[in-house]
């Protein structure tokens, strides 16, 4: 049986990983996932872990093993903050869904590494500010929505390297500075 979609929702699947073995094992599986919806969770942070360097555990979201993945949903879920290279080695997603998170902040580069990524959804939120270099390295990026935020302000180069955007919807925030040099 080869599983290609994983759906977990409202708590029904819970996953322990109490030594670096099991995460190991966990991850080989998951090499052949192509789609995760893990919506309606509780999940708190998005954080890699380089399994050779890393001793700490356990980690909530781990994007290693995940090779093959091009889509994953993270919505409705209890995140706050999406870190520096969050996601990187996913570079087959295609499709990214953080909308109904609470995310406040989004560091700089959050999303390097996602070069296949055409479509990301950041919608319901509580995002304020679009720093500087937030979407640097999604040159591929198609779509992007950031509605219903608290947007105020787009930094200089907030949108920097969104070259093959197509469709950025910002509608429903309180946008009142857009700097120069997108």
């Amino acid at each position: 049986m080869k599983l290609v979609k994983l759906y977990v929702y409202h708590k029904q699947i819970e996953i322990e990983n109490s030594n670096l073995m099991k995460r190991i094992i966990f991850s080989i599986f998951l090499i052949f996932i192509q789609s995760i919806k893990i919506r309606s969770n509780e999940i708190s942070q998005i954080e890699t872990i380089n399994y050779l360097h890393d001793k700490l555990l356990p980690k909530i979201i781990s994007t290693d093993g995940l090779n093959n993945l091009t889509e994953l949903y993270l919505s409705e879920n209890e995140i706050t903050i999406i870190k520096n290279r969050s996601f990187f080695g996913l570079e087959n997603l295609k499709i990214l869904n953080l909308k109904s998170n609470s995310i406040e902040s989004i560091e700089e580069e959050a999303f390097y590494g996602l070069i296949s990524l055409n479509q990301l959804y950041l919608l319901d939120n509580k995002i304020s500010i679009v720093k500087k270099r937030t979407f640097y390295g999604l040159e591929n990026l198609k779509m992007l929505y950031l509605q219903l935020n608290s947007i105020e302000l787009i930094e200089e180069e907030g949108l920097y390297g969104l070259n093959s955007l197509t469709e950025l919807d910002l509608s429903q925030n309180k946008i009142k500075i857009i700097k120069k040099k997108w």
